[in-house]
């Protein structure tokens, strides 16, 4: 067992199965680790950090309502009938949320570079044992999770008031129930 401390004064080895937690002795980004344990950050980095969170949340918003919109409009501008239409939507529309996956991929490594948060990889309740010895707590949710978990639900809920409330009837009777 390795018998070295840390600046708060814990067993490494301790501190290396509990894993870093924010707030402790561990050096973070944007500062170093003071002596009562709590990392020092400036103000510039909580603001980049701020920064790096409402850019997720605008590039996952972005990729459920702007994405499928913008490929629909420039797929209109492509073809000349219904039936061109389509197939360029269903062409471009995967590529560009691929292309805006990889840009919230990215924005999400800087935002854990500049948070010095470390991600942990949850096992899935299925593969846990269904006896009482599991005591494992779920931790915070990873910012990108919720985000797009938000901004799904959002998408939803503009179609369907697009729907229901401002999109044309086509029907020829009129509106039917």
């Amino acid at each position: 067992m390795d018998r070295r401390r840390n600046s708060a004064s814990q067993p490494v080895a301790a501190v290396a199965a509990s894993g870093p937690a924010r707030g402790s002795g561990a050096k973070r980004a944007g500062g170093a680790a003071s002596p009562g344990g709590r990392a020092t950050r400036s103000a510039g980095t909580w603001l980049l950090e701020y920064v790096l969170v409402m850019a997720i949340f605008l590039g996952s918003l972005a990729l459920w309502v702007v994405v499928p919109f913008g490929s629909l409009f420039v797929a209109s501008k492509i073809g000349d009938d219904a039936q061109t239409v389509v197939f360029a939507a269903l062409f471009i529309c995967p590529i560009a949320m691929l292309v805006c996956g990889l840009g919230l991929s990215w924005l999400y490594a800087q935002y854990l570079r500049v948070s010095g948060a470390n991600v942990s990889r949850d096992r899935s309740a299925w593969l846990g044992s269904l006896s009482g010895d599991r005591k494992k707590q779920r931790g915070r949710r990873p910012i990108l999770d919720t985000s797009l978990t938000i901004s799904a639900a959002t998408a939803v809920v503009l179609l369907l008031l697009w729907f229901f409330f401002l999109a044309e009837n086509f029907e020829p009777a009129g509106f039917l129930p």
